[in-house]
C-alpha cells in the first residue's frame, strides 16, 4: 500500500527540489554539522495548496506545550529536550528561521534522500535523535502515518517502503475522555540497501 500512496503522490518533490547535506555523523552532543541540514528546496513546493495549507497551519503551533518536556538525567539537574518534530518541512522551515535558533548538529541515521535522523538544538532544548521523511508532500505523510496508525499502532511497527528504501513507522495513541487520538508518529529507519544508502 505505502507504494501505491507513493506512486500516486503528485505533489512530492522532484529530483533537484530538495538538497541535503548530512556532514557528520552526531556524536554526543558536540556540533558535527557546521553548516544546515538543507541546502536546496525549491520555492514552487510550497506554493502547492496543500503544502501552504500545511505551512499555515503551524501558526497554531505552540512550542512551549507542543514540543518540549523537562527531562532529568543523572548528569544534569534540569533539560529541555525536543520532543515531536519528524516533518522535513517544519525543520526546513525552523532552520531558515534564525529567531527559532534551530542548529542541527549532525546525523544518526541516514537513508539517502529518503529518510534521516538528525541530531539538533532548538532554541537550547535538545533533540537526540529526530527522524522525517525527506521530500514528501504533507498528503503522503497524512496518509501513510494515518494508515500505519490504525493498523500498526502501538509495539508493533508498519513496515512500509518509501522508493526502494526499507521503513518502519512507530505510533502511538493517544487516550483522552476515551477518545483515541494519534499521540505521535515517526519513521524509523529499515536495512541499507543499495537505493536507500548515501546521497
Amino acid at each position: 500500500m505505502s507504494k501505491k500512496l507513493r506512486e500516486a503522490d503528485d505533489n512530492k518533490a522532484q529530483p533537484g527540489q530538495v538538497a541535503i547535506n548530512y556532514q557528520g555523523q552526531a556524536k554526543d552532543i558536540q556540533d558535527n554539522a557546521p553548516k544546515e541540514f538543507f541546502t536546496k528546496v525549491d520555492g514552487n513546493l510550497f506554493e502547492k495548496p496543500s503544502f501552504s495549507q500545511f505551512i499555515a497551519m503551524m501558526d497554531n503551533f505552540n512550542r512551549k506545550t507542543g514540543s518540549t518536556e523537562p527531562r532529568v538525567s543523572p548528569k544534569q539537574e534540569k533539560n529541555e529536550e525536543v520532543s515531536g518534530l519528524h516533518n522535513w518541512i517544519r525543520f526546513y522551515l525552523l532552520e531558515r528561521n534564525r529567531t527559532e535558533d534551530l542548529d542541527y548538529k549532525g546525523y544518526v541515521v541516514q537513508r539517502g534522500s529518503v529518510m534521516a535522523a538528525l541530531r539538533f538544538t532548538w532554541q537550547g532544548a535538545l533533540k537526540r535523535s529526530g527522524s522525517l521523511l525527506i521530500g514528501t508532500s504533507p498528503e503522503y505523510d497524512m496518509a501513510l502515518y494515518t494508515l500505519c496508525f490504525l493498523s500498526r499502532r502501538g509495539k508493533e511497527l508498519c513496515q512500509v517502503e518509501l522508493d526502494g528504501c526499507p521503513l518502519s513507522v512507530t505510533s502511538y495513541e493517544l487516550v483522552q475522555n476515551n477518545e483515541v487520538y494519534i499521540g505521535t508518529v515517526f519513521p524509523t529507519a529499515g536495512k541499507k540497501t543499495t537505493s536507500c544508502g548515501k546521497v
